[in-house]
């Protein structure tokens, strides 16, 4: 344990210990598999993703959700294309919410049938991930389902940032923000 003195818990210690879940001398977690460097983060992965009651930050532009209020401002810069100025006067309405689903899922329902979100495991191939999103963001590629699309070639894919690399390699003359286009939200890749 990592106690500051021998035989006093710290409250991270107390609550990992009760969970039960975890290793807390290896920093394990057994609902994943996945192992971290420190106390630290092994309990704010047990809080942001396998707590019963998960805290979530929605987007206030969209209904994107996030476990961190840095999420959400990377966000808003990256997506909705807000400057920093922007983004300080929308922090008013970023507030924490339980009600959200796991892993920006909205809509995709259909996505629980192919991951296993409390394992952080793909269902159709077995593979594991190490966070929501990135498990979020494989299954759309099983599935086929698009979100951008590079208006040179036609070439579609979920992640904004696949799109932009295909882009650079595929048309490396060409500005690849200038050509990547959002379609309409998660649309089937015929």
């Amino acid at each position: 344990m990592n106690s500051k003195s021998p035989g006093k818990l710290s409250k991270r210690e107390k609550y990992l210990k009760l969970r039960g879940d975890c290793d807390l001398n290896e920093f394990k977690c057994f609902k994943c598999n996945t192992s971290f460097n420190s106390l630290k983060t092994l309990h704010f992965h047990m809080l942001s993703i396998h707590a019963e009651n998960r805290r979530y930050y929605k987007c206030p532009v969209c209904d994107f959700t996030f476990v961190q209020v840095w999420c959400v401002n990377r966000h808003l810069m990256k997506v909705h294309k807000k400057t920093k100025e922007e983004t300080d006067r929308l922090k008013f309405k970023i507030k924490p919410t339980t009600t959200a689903k796991p892993g920006n899922i909205k809509s995709n329902d259909h996505q629980y049938k192919y991951a296993d979100f409390e394992k952080l495991k793909c269902l159709c191939c077995s593979r594991i991930f190490s966070t929501p999103a990135n498990l979020r963001r494989h299954v759309a590629r099983h599935l086929g389902l698009t979100r951008f699309w590079c208006k040179l070639c036609n070439y579609k894919t979920f992640n904004h940032s696949d799109c932009l690399q295909h882009v650079k390699k595929v048309h490396p003359t060409q500005d690849p923000q200038s050509f990547v286009i959002k379609c309409s939200e998660h649309s089937v890749n015929m």
